[in-house]
């Protein structure tokens, strides 16, 4: 394991929504550090604007709820799989991928089927909510 890096700071949700780069200030947190987990409290606070987010934001925040919280934005991500950008679909699709088989509802699937009646990719994406 890995020692974290005192020069960077903690991952701040406020200042990614901020940051005119997202990608820029995800590599400049602590996010780069595999021994450190994100604070459920910022996850929380991006799903609070998640529909207001740009695409760029909105991809990568999507990115940080794959690996830390998909079950927290799999509703969401459900409503995104018929987003009007590819980039956005594609981690809606990654983030629900992520979502552990006790996590998976019928809430959830209806909202999946709801999400890929709009989606390009319907077919490729449709094993979305399917674990081997």
């Amino acid at each position: 394991m890995g020692t974290i890096d005192v020069d960077k700071p903690p991952f701040s949700a406020e200042t990614f929504l901020a940051s005119s780069k997202p990608w820029d200030y995800m590599v400049s947190s602590r996010l780069s550090d595999p021994t450190w987990t994100l604070p459920r409290q910022e996850l929380t606070k991006l799903h609070g604007v998640l529909n207001d987010l740009d695409e760029g934001h909105l991809v990568y925040t999507l990115l940080l709820a794959e690996g830390h919280a998909p079950e927290l934005f799999a509703e969401d991500a459900a409503k995104f799989l018929a987003h009007t950008s590819m980039s956005v679909r594609i981690k809606a699709y990654r983030v629900l991928r992520a979502v552990p088989v006790e996590r998976i509802t019928d809430s959830l699937r209806e909202a999946v089927n709801r999400g890929l009646s709009g989606c390009p990719e319907q077919r490729d994406f449709a094993d979305a909510l399917s674990r081997n």
